[in-house]
């Protein structure tokens, strides 16, 4: 049985659901491996417009399947160096993908889980979720995930989310910045909808631009910066999208690529 189902919409969003809700979502490697596998899949989909990550049942995602860390316990060297490659690569996947990724966050999301969320671009998250780096608590470290919480949160706050271990409701998941909007169970799709209808007002040429111009910037020298911006923006205005884009503002007309948000 397949660990993760993968859907496709009318406008190009892509949905990859983690299947196992009786271990409320819990990562084992064929979990990761199928992930990894559909999202580098949908990266070189030219349908695809957007990507979002959620979870079936009530839970997100709980992190490592206790039976794949039993097996890590007897071969740390082999199955779990291994193991973490394969985590690694799933998050840059997600990282990296060229268009906006949004994690749906219906409940609990701890340790990989976590992990996957500070990766997505977006997270918007129901009441019933709950957060945390709960690593130190069971005697082992957060690596893998570690730089993009460490993006996504900062080293402070990161280093304070980690050391203790504790628990995050929404509330100060909000306010930290590890998701970006809140609501109640019963309008988290709607929430996501809305947000995907945003996305789809714009360009997606100009979308997969700026998102890589961001992770380009964060990974290069300061002095890099200035360089990085001039050659986007110049190849931003040689663009189709760019001539269409102006065209359709000076002729008072919508774009091509706009998805109504009705039809979302």
């Amino acid at each position: 049985m397949s660990h993760v189902l993968k859907d496709v919409s009318d406008h190009g969003v892509a949905t990859l659901t983690i299947n196992r809700p009786e271990v409320r979502n819990a990562w084992s490697i064929d979990t990761v491996t199928e992930m990894t596998a559909a999202v580098e899949a949908f990266r070189d989909d030219p349908r695809i417009r957007a990507l979002v990550l959620a979870g079936a049942g009530r839970a997100f995602s709980a992190g490592g399947d206790l039976n794949w860390m039993r097996s890590i316990l007897h071969d740390p060297d082999g199955i779990g160096r291994s193991g973490a490659e394969k985590i690694h690569r799933l998050l840059q996947a997600i990282g990296s993908f060229p268009h906006p990724v949004i994690a749906r966050v219906n409940g609990p999301a701890f340790g990989g889980g976590f992990g996957m969320v500070c990766a997505a671009d977006i997270a918007i998250a129901s009441t019933e979720a709950l957060f945390g780096l709960s690593e130190v608590r069971l005697g082992i470290v957060p690596a893998v995930i570690s730089p993009f919480v460490l993006r996504r949160l900062g080293g402070s706050t990161a280093r304070a989310t980690c050391l203790t271990g504790a628990a995050i409701g929404t509330d100060e998941a909000l306010r930290i910045g590890l998701v970006h909007r809140v609501t109640e169970p019963g309008d988290l799709d709607a929430a996501v909808s809305g947000m995907l209808g945003e996305i789809l007002q714009s360009s997606p040429v100009a979308v997969a631009a700026s998102k890589k111009l961001f992770n380009d910037i964060e990974r290069a020298d300061e002095e890099e910066h200035l360089s990085i911006a001039l050659d986007a923006i110049a190849r931003a205005w040689r663009s189709e999208a760019a001539a269409e884009g102006i065209s359709a503002f000076l002729g008072k007309r919508p774009p091509a690529w706009r998805v109504t948000l009705a039809d979302v």
